[in-house]
């Protein structure tokens, strides 16, 4: 065994990134290969003359058996057992060129699936890959998994080799979010760019998000006065026992592009410019909380499209104990986003909204308690005329006796389906789990945006 490691090289020039480390590390043997290829002695079929061991002559005393050399340990890494041989560390790399260059090909051919193949193939072999992680990442956001592509985006920064490199990541994940409407985001990330790499197209970027950000809006707290006498809430100046003490705050507030000018305009031959209503400028998540003998807690949403000021949507998620045994509602806000739905230019951003809520109804002349849990998607839009769609994507529902002896009804249901926007706008929904009641088997299917208000048990809110 050498007492040094040999330099890994390929076609003359040293190999590096994680993929020559990994293999000189053993931790990683390409498919096909044999022990003896990456340098395992352990496993290599010894000649005949190395298996019969050399007698000692009779004149002679044996040797002592001398010490195996031991090369020094890496600093911070275990001692390493194995090389791999070039053969071995050549086809490795070769596989990785393939795909990396496959997955390329596979994006400029518009081949999503294809690159998201090829690219997490090229990450087993390097996962520590900046153009790797990048190019996955817009493979994913072409079909619909946002999300998952901000992370790798925000990965490929971590693991940029240089700032000019960091810069040109961070604008790919301002892009991003600027695709998903998320402006604050986007110019937190133009921002880090432009810190490491000065440009005037930026500069521009940031000054026109600058705007946006900016753009006073009239406050949904006006809609807060209602909200409170809707649930019998006491005046905060003189409460009296047994009335409900209340607050309303605005929890969350999502802004538009299109906020910056009131909304897609259109001046006619006249040079009178006009609002186009279909257009959803923000919206806002209003929070009413309250307690005394009761405790409540609950959330709507209210959009502003600035024809009408803010209108109230529905109540989405659910928080209420009115203090009676078995029974109690809570619900949880899952997504609340803008993203393009039909013609960007035309109808503006759609707002998509998930939640889930609980309920737990006791019935005591029955004696039994039934436990409900369900999901809904909210689509607000202009495509065909402004209005929001409300639907639901899961239902759970469980009747029990409340105690031993008493005789639980029937009613039990249990699905849930996955609802998902493509780069159209188009809804595509797939059975996910359970059994489907024969009412829902119209959620199945894909729904262009003018068509979300058919779906079964859809509920439509008009907006001004």
């Amino acid at each position: 065994m050498p007492t040094s490691w040999p330099e890994l090289r390929l076609d003359g020039a040293p190999a590096r990134g994680c993929l020559a480390v990994a293999l000189a590390l053993g931790l990683l043997v390409p498919g096909g290969l044999t022990a003896a290829e990456v340098g395992d002695p352990s496993s290599a079929t010894p000649s005949p003359a190395e298996a019969a061991p050399a007698e000692p002559s009779p004149e002679e005393p044996s040797p002592e058996p001398a010490a195996a050399a031991v090369p020094p340990p890496l600093p911070g890494l275990p001692p390493v057992p194995n090389v791999p041989s070039p053969g071995a560390l050549e086809r490795a790399l070769s596989a990785w060129r393939a795909h990396t260059d496959g997955g390329a090909r596979s994006l400029k051919a518009g081949r999503w699936k294809a690159a998201q193949g090829h690219y997490r193939s090229a990450l087993i072999l390097d996962p520590s890959d900046p153009e790797i992680l990048s190019g996955l990442a817009e493979a994913l956001e072409r079909t619909g998994a946002a999300r998952r592509a901000a992370i790798l985006r925000r990965q490929a920064v971590e693991l940029a080799a240089d700032g000019e490199a960091r810069a040109e990541r961070w604008t790919e994940v301002a892009r991003g979010a600027e695709a998903r409407m998320l402006s604050t985001e986007a110019l937190d990330a133009w921002r880090r760019a432009r810190s490491l790499r000065p440009d005037p197209a930026i500069d521009a970027r940031i000054a026109e998000l600058r705007k946006v950000e900016a753009v006073p809006l009239m406050s949904p707290r006006s809609l807060c006065p209602g909200l409170l006498d809707a649930w019998g809430c006491a005046p905060s100046t003189r409460p009296s026992e047994g009335d409900l003490r209340c607050t309303c705050e605005i929890e969350r507030l999502e802004r538009t592009r299109a906020a910056l000018v009131g909304g897609i305009q259109d001046t006619d031959p006249y040079g009178i410019t006009t609002l186009d209503e279909g257009t959803l400028l923000a919206a806002a998540l209003i929070r009413v909380r309250g307690t005394g003998l009761a405790l409540l807690d609950t959330r709507y949403l209210a959009v502003e499209t600035g024809s009408g000021g803010w209108q109230l949507v529905e109540r989405v998620v659910e928080g209420w104990q009115p203090g009676a045994a078995y029974t109690a509602r809570d619900g949880t806000l899952v997504e609340m986003a803008f993203r393009p739905l039909g013609d960007p230019g035309v109808h503006g951003p759609g707002l998509v909204v998930r939640v889930v809520n609980r309920a737990v109804d006791g019935d005591f002349e029955s004696r039994t308690v039934r436990r409900e849990r369900w999901a809904s998607l909210i689509v607000c839009h202009g495509v065909g005329g402004l209005a929001c769609v409300s639907a639901p994507t899961a239902r759970r529902r469980e009747v029990r006796a409340m105690a031993p002896g008493a005789q639980a009804t029937a009613g039990d249901m249990d699905w849930v389906v996955d609802a998902r926007f493509q780069a159209d706008g188009a809804l595509v929904v797939s059975n996910r789990g359970g059994s489907l009641p024969d009412a829902m088997q119209g959620l199945v299917g894909a729904h262009p945006p003018t068509a979300l208000a058919d779906l079964p048990q859809a509920v439509v809110t008009p907006l001004r």
